[in-house]
C-alpha cells in the first residue's frame, strides 16, 4: 500500500471516530454538521458500536444475546441510516457467530 493511501484511510479513521453518531435519538449531529455531511463510514461506525454496546457486558448492564442486540436495531428504525444498516448486515452475514446463537 502506498504512504498516501495510508493516510488518507487513517484521515478517513479518524473523521469517523471524531464525529460518531454517539446519541442517535438526538435530533443534531457532532460539531454542528448537517444530515449530508456525515459520511457513510461514520454511519457504519455508529451502526457497528451500538451492536457492540449491545451485546458486550459493561459495568452497568448485562450483555444481551446477538439476536435481541439485532432486533433492537431494527426497531430503531428511521434512527439508522437504512442503507448503512443493510451494509452492517451483508457484512455480518459472511462471519462465522460463535457467541450470537
Amino acid at each position: 500500500m502506498n504512504r498516501l493511501a495510508v493516510v488518507v484511510d487513517a484521515t478517513s479513521n479518524l473523521d469517523a471516530i471524531r464525529t460518531q453518531l454517539r446519541d442517535v435519538f438526538d435530533t443534531g449531529y457532532p460539531h454542528g454538521l448537517n444530515a449530508d455531511q456525515i459520511t457513510d463510514l461514520v454511519r457504519i461506525v455508529t451502526i457497528s458500536d451500538i451492536f457492540g454496546a449491545l451485546i458486550e457486558r459493561r459495568s452497568y448492564k448485562k450483555a444481551i444475546s446477538c439476536k435481541v442486540a439485532y432486533d433492537t436495531l431494527l426497531n430503531m428504525g428511521p434512527r439508522l441510516d437504512a442503507d448503512s444498516f443493510r451494509v452492517c448486515e451483508q457484512a455480518a452475514s459472511g462471519l462465522s457467530k460463535p457467541d450470537c446463537d
